[in-house]
Parts: structure tokens; sequence; C-alpha cells
């Protein structure tokens, strides 16, 4: 099983789709914006996707999709409309609808939160292993108050998570459902040997409430990372209400150190729940990765999270 948690770096390419050939601009690792007139849309941000260590031949099956989606324009009343596609190459992109709309901003209105599950067809666990994993992103307006001249769309949907066999973006009842919860730093641009990744939380989403049940953080061994809090490759926390009731179904598994010598590249955090009462199974597992910069050449050009 695989619940994996991807996140976007500043790079992307890019291609017309079947609204518009407008561009995105101001890239990072946590939004992406495009400026365009009524009745008109974006190309495809699209980003090539890989995982280190997924479980091979699993069907995906499903991607959530969540983040602030806003518009702006004087005036209001113009309308955005955010579609999404994923596909194991990036000529397919090319002139495609994708899916959607998946959310729809006003605009001068709050930002939409998107949060939408998407089934793509055709993708497998392998897809991500090899890169051939490809998700993009397009915008199209519709015609009102079209004498106010261009509007300014901000997209903040650049974390998604990933489900293949036998996890599902909904749970079923009675099953465990968690994620992890990764720092963006520690992902882009990375951290230096010498120094400590942030913390990683592993939220129990269901079923809840849990009055007593374990999350135990793990790194791989030999790869130079210890949890700063047991001086080891491994650290068990205690979760639930009774030992934790201010904060009972999240755990945390605290500063990771990285040795001096460690080389550059992508390590992966793994997270076991377990003890889980009212679930079949009783445990569920997750993982993240985290990336050891290189102090001659800094950040690589992708990333990936659980």
């Amino acid at each position: 099983m695989a619940v994996t948690n991807v996140s976007a770096s500043g790079n992307f390419g890019d291609t017309p789709s079947a609204y518009g050939n407008y561009p995105w601009g101001g890239a990072s690792a946590s939004a992406i914006a495009s400026t365009l007139p009524a009745t008109a849309g974006t190309v495809w941000a699209v980003w090539q996707i890989g995982v280190v260590g997924v479980p091979a031949g699993q069907v995906v099956n499903g991607i959530n999709v969540s983040g602030p989606f806003s518009f702006g324009v004087s005036g209001g009343v113009r309308k955005a409309s955010l579609y999404v596609y994923a596909n194991s190459s990036f000529n397919p992109f090319t002139g495609s609808p994708g899916v959607g709309p998946i959310a729809v901003a006003t605009a001068g209105a709050a930002a939409v939160n998107v949060n939408y599950n998407y089934s793509p067809v055709g993708l497998t666990s392998d897809n991500l292993a090899n890169g051939t994993f490809y998700l993009g992103f397009a915008v199209q307006t519709d015609g009102g108050n079209a004498g106010a001249g261009n509007g300014t769309i901000s997209l903040g949907t650049l974390s998604w998570t990933i489900y293949t066999a036998p996890d599902q973006p909904i749970a079923p009842p009675g099953s465990p459902s968690c994620r992890i919860i990764n720092v963006p730093g520690n992902i882009n641009p990375g951290v230096f040997p010498g120094s400590s990744f942030a913390a990683i939380t592993c939220q129990l989403l269901q079923p809840v409430p849990q009055s007593n049940y374990a999350t135990r953080f793990d790194v791989q061994v030999g790869q130079n990372l210890t949890f700063a809090d047991s001086g080891t490759t491994g650290i068990l926390r205690n979760c639930g209400t009774v030992p934790v009731p201010a904060d009972p179904h999240r755990g945390y598994s605290g500063l990771i150190n990285i040795a001096a010598n460690a080389k550059p590249g992508w390590r992966t955090v793994w997270a076991t729940v377990s003890g889980l009462a009212g679930s079949s199974p009783t445990s569920q597992q997750v993982y993240t990765e985290v990336y050891v910069r290189s102090r001659t050449t800094g950040y690589g050009a992708m990333l990936s999270e659980v």
C-alpha cells in the first residue's frame, strides 16, 4: 500500500491547453500565477513526478488535489475555472481539455480552497518509480466584466496526495487512514549536511477518536540520518486521547539530524501507525521524502514528499 504526498518544485514544463496559451509565471514551490484577459486560457503547467521506494505494480486509485486558488480583476464578476490532467507522457497534454472544472474562483472573492479527488486512467506506481508520471493544471476565464482588463490568477494547489492500491482517496469506513505532513523546506531547497530536517507529522484521520495507539518513524539505515530525540534511525511516539489529550491524533518525529558526511540526494522517512481500535487492518504505513543538499550544486529539479 502507499499514500504518497508530492510537492511541486518551481520547475515545470508547459504546452498549450484546449483553453489557450497564456503562460504561467511567478513559479515557486508554493504557487504559480498567470495574467490573462476575459475568455482566455493558460497553457498546461506540467510537472514530472518521480518517487523513490514506492511499491511496484500498484494501480493509482486517485490523486487528491488541494490548496488555494484565487482570481483578481477590478470590479469582480469574472470567473476562472481550474482543470487538471495526468498522463504517462508529456505530449498528450498539448491541446487537451483535461478534467474539470475542479474548482471555480470568482474575481475579487476569497480564495477557493480546492479539495478534489481525481482518478486518472492507466497510471500505476511504476510510473511514479520511473518518472513517467506527469500532472498538470490549466485555467480558463469566462467573459464576465470583459472591459475591466486582465485578471491575475494565483494557484497554490501544488501539493498532491497520490493513492495506490489498496489505498483510496476516501478511505472506506472501518479502514485506517493517515497522512504525513512534511515541511516544504525539507524538500525544496532541502537541508545541508551537518544540520537537521524539521519535524515531520503523521496525522491519523480515521478511525478517531483513539485512546491509545503508536506512531513510529523510521529512516533508512546507512543513510547518515538519525532522529534527534532518540539518536537512532527510529523513534516511537505514544498517541491518543489518554497519553496526549491536547493533541491526540498527531505523532511528531522531532528533528532529524543529518551527519556532516552525508551524501546529497533523496532520503525516505516512513511513519507507521499501529494498535488502532475499531479498524481493519489495525495499522497503516505512509512515507515522505527529504532532500540532502549539495554544498556545491544546491538543490536538484524534482521533489517528492509523502
